[in-house]
């Protein structure tokens, strides 16, 4: 694991930096991970005003696989409470804030174990519209499989799609992702019937492309 002996926030020209681009690990939960040009930070109970604006988005709950729209703030605040007591928990669960360099909160991730198996992980992530085709969202899970294929030992990282969803599983394929199972006509959702890819990446593939 890595760790810091001091953080700083700062700011030069209006944009919001950092001293170190390591990652402060406390008790399993991810204080700070840095890309390119994002941060991916711990969330807090006043992020999820804006998270919930995210999901409740037409344009991004079109996308959303576990059908978060309606979700009130309140009701995300009480959620971000649960999933703080897992994350301190170690279970292997975990989400974060995406943030840009100018401190903007442009999304969230998510990580947890998948079919209960200790080094294999789902992904999933949800960016704000207007922060669609920037490459936070590649940025984003190339920052997050370093981590978790360096400190919580993953061997392969899964995430699931929508077929209908040509722009993420562009971004998925620049990060390393395969497609492995297509599920065809799985669901029902506004009037129309949808298929899904499970895409994957594996350790050695990711490390082989030298983005560490």
């Amino acid at each position: 694991m890595l760790n810091v002996l001091s953080l700083r926030k700062f700011y030069t020209n209006n944009y919001l930096c950092y001293e170190i681009y390591a990652a402060y690990i406390d008790k399993g939960v991810i204080r700070l991970l840095r890309g390119k040009n994002i941060i991916l930070r711990s969330a807090e109970k006043k992020d999820m005003k804006r998270i919930s604006e995210i999901f409740n988005d037409p344009k991004v709950n079109l996308f959303d696989l576990n059908f978060r729209a309606g979700f009130s703030h309140e009701y995300m605040e009480k959620e971000f409470t649960d999933e703080l007591k897992d994350a301190l928990k170690d279970n292997g669960n975990d989400g974060f804030i995406i943030e840009n360099l100018k401190g903007e909160l442009v999304g969230e991730l998510s990580y947890w174990r998948a079919r209960n198996a200790r080094n294999i992980y789902m992904i999933g992530i949800s960016i704000a519209s207007e922060f669609w085709s920037c490459g936070y969202g590649q940025d984003s899970i190339t920052t997050l499989l370093k981590y978790l294929f360096l400190n919580r030992e993953a061997v392969k990282v899964e995430l699931i799609v929508r077929e209908t969803n040509p722009r993420a599983i562009r971004c998925y394929e620049k990060c390393g992702f395969v497609k492995e199972v297509y599920l065809r006509d799985s669901d029902f959702t506004g009037g129309k019937v949808i298929s899904y890819h499970y895409m994957g990446v594996l350790k050695e593939e990711f490390l082989a492309r030298g983005d560490i």
